[in-house]
């Protein structure tokens, strides 16, 4: 088996054959986007790191600057920095170190100056005298790692980073981070990911003043499943402290509202929105950035959409969706991140809050707001949206067919939905060699809960054993459902608990109804259509004063 270290020599024999001898042109890793714009702002305290190896101490602030706004995260101004620490000085190790960080993604439209950046670490390791100090020369073999052998090399890397210079929280942090396996379908954690729980909490327990840890902590925190953490205690506080010690900084905002909403704060978790858009959309034109380049903006737009449908406030939520959906994009930034969420997600947002309707009018509606822009804008020789696009719109039509009584209309329209999940998981190969991998895959995931959810709702029409299937199809949908990551709403504004609770209202099962309702709060507390549904079934079950209570948290939602 070839080694890690034996994989590293090959690629710097390759790059030593490549063109060596030329000078190394900086503006090779500094996107012509980036290049265009004016100097970076200073948005954070400066994190306590070892020495950057540099004359110019501009570099070692600019790289400080960068860490800790990788950590925040936003990828974006962290790689402005590091691309000014580079412009500054263009052989220190760490510019490079966190340029190829900054950009780990898989591919984007910034994949070239990754790999300048690679291409530049591997040089610098190789060069005689030593660039830089054994730290930071462990640092850039750790980045080349995760790039070229994956997270677990580059953890193992990070990790030995850290047991050598215990006082490096960074290492650490990283270390832990890129080793965690997820949780099971039980919401346990795996192994490793208890592992990792246990360490990074040890980690932001010792730093506590170290907003950036705390932040890079808490946004894996927030996408644990319900059972697993006690987000009211565990992460909301770290939350709300971070959003009010620094008020102006977008970001903090926008997690502060992820975690306000996982807790069921929807109103709390509006007002965070609304600040983290206002302050992106500040940020935008006073750094004369685009949308593309500002992530952070269409996820505070998504979630406000999300929190207003979720609350009752449909008709807030519409203006969002329409904006979104209107939003042109340039052909020649298709393939830049703010570009891939707004296709996947931006475009979408209306046809799926609408599923969360029940007239007909609205089903058409929904997919109206999918034919907003022409077709060509949905650019479908260069992008993999339009089965998603196409599933949606099948969808809405068979919830039309079954509103309509018009169950042979729906189940055809629901076979042809079904393969259009079929090809984008065909797809998904190619899904992985481009920069909407996690929208790709959050768009096959939903598609494949609203079939299977649609099949249970075909079958609740039915009568007699085949109305009684629709509980196994609503049970696998609930199950399919996924958690929110990447600091974005869940696809469904509604889980599909609430269909289930409703089935077993309606045929008499009032506890497994109970039970059911119960365990959809739990995935999404203080949903209003959620807490309808435990309002109607405790009071079908004569628990008036439960009822009541529960009638007093519905007047606090809708406040």
């Amino acid at each position: 088996m070839t080694s890690g270290k034996t994989v590293i020599f090959l690629i710097l024999a390759l790059i030593s054959s490549m063109k060596a001898k030329e000078e190394f042109q900086v503006d090779l890793v500094i996107h012509p986007v980036v290049a265009s714009l004016g100097e970076p702002a200073f948005y954070l305290e400066e994190p306590t790191m070892f020495a950057i190896s540099s004359p110019n101490p501009k570099v070692s602030k600019h790289i400080k600057q960068g860490v800790a706004l990788f950590n925040a995260p936003w990828d974006f101004e962290a790689y402005r920095h590091f691309c000014a620490a580079a412009k500054a000085d263009p052989d220190c190790l760490m510019a490079y170190w966190g340029i190829v960080m900054s950009l780990a993604g898989n591919a984007s439209e910034f994949y070239e100056q990754r790999k300048h950046a690679v291409q530049r670490l591997l040089t610098l390791l190789e060069a005689e005298p030593k660039v830089g100090v054994e730290i930071e020369q462990a640092y850039a073999l750790a980045a080349v790692r995760l790039v070229s052998e994956g997270s677990g090399k580059a953890a193992e890397t990070y990790l030995k980073i850290s047991d050598n210079y215990p006082a490096d929280q960074q290492s650490r942090l990283l270390g832990h981070f890129l080793m965690r396996d997820g949780y099971d379908v039980n919401g346990k954690p795996k192994v490793r990911q208890e592992v990792v729980n246990r360490k990074m909490h040890e980690l932001v327990v010792e730093n506590g003043e170290r907003f950036d840890l705390l932040s890079f902590w808490l946004m894996g925190l927030s996408e644990a499943p319900a059972g697993a953490i006690d987000l009211r205690i565990d992460a909301l506080p770290v939350a709300r402290r971070l959003a009010r010690l620094n008020p102006d900084f977008p970001v903090y905002q926008l997690t502060a509202a992820h975690v306000e909403a996982r807790c069921g704060n929807a109103k709390l978790a509006i007002a965070y929105a609304t600040k983290a858009r206002d302050l992106f959309a500040k940020y935008m034109k006073e750094q004369k950035v685009e949308v593309y380049d500002c992530e952070g903006w269409i996820r505070a737009q998504l979630y406000l959409a999300h929190l207003y449908t979720g609350k009752g406030e449909f008709q807030k939520a519409l203006p969002i969706a329409k904006e979104l959906a209107s939003y042109q994009i340039e052909e020649s930034r298709l393939f830049s991140r703010g570009a891939s969420l707004l296709l996947w997600d931006g475009r979408t947002l209306g046809a799926r809050l609408y599923a969360s309707r029940s007239e007909v009018k609205s089903f058409d509606a929904g997919i109206k707001m999918l034919d907003i822009l022409p077709k060509e804008q949905w650019y479908e020789k260069k992008s993999l949206v339009g089965n998603y696009r196409d599933g949606l719109v099948l969808y809405l039509g068979a919830r039309k067919a079954i509103a309509s009584k018009d169950l042979k209309a729906a189940s055809a329209l629901h076979s042809q939905m079904v393969q259009r999940g079929q090809i984008m998981g065909q797809e998904r190969k190619l899904a992985r060699q481009t920069s909407s991998f996690s929208e790709w895959y959050r768009a096959a995931s939903n598609l494949g809960v609203m079939a299977t959810e649609l099949q249970g709702m075909m079958a609740e029409k039915a009568t007699g054993a085949q109305k009684m299937a629709a509980v196994n199809w609503y049970q696998s949908a609930i199950e399919q459902q996924a958690l929110p990551t990447g600091g974005l709403p869940p696809s469904l504004s509604y889980p599909v608990e609430q269909r289930l609770g409703w089935f077993y209202i309606y045929d008499g099962q009032k506890q497994k109804a109970l039970e059911t309702i119960r365990g959809g709060l739990k995935r999404r507390p203080n949903h209003l259509g959620m807490l309808k549904a435990y309002r109607e079934i405790l009071a079908r079950m004569g628990k008036k004063a439960e009822a009541d209570q529960i009638k007093k948290t519905i007047d606090l939602v809708l406040q």
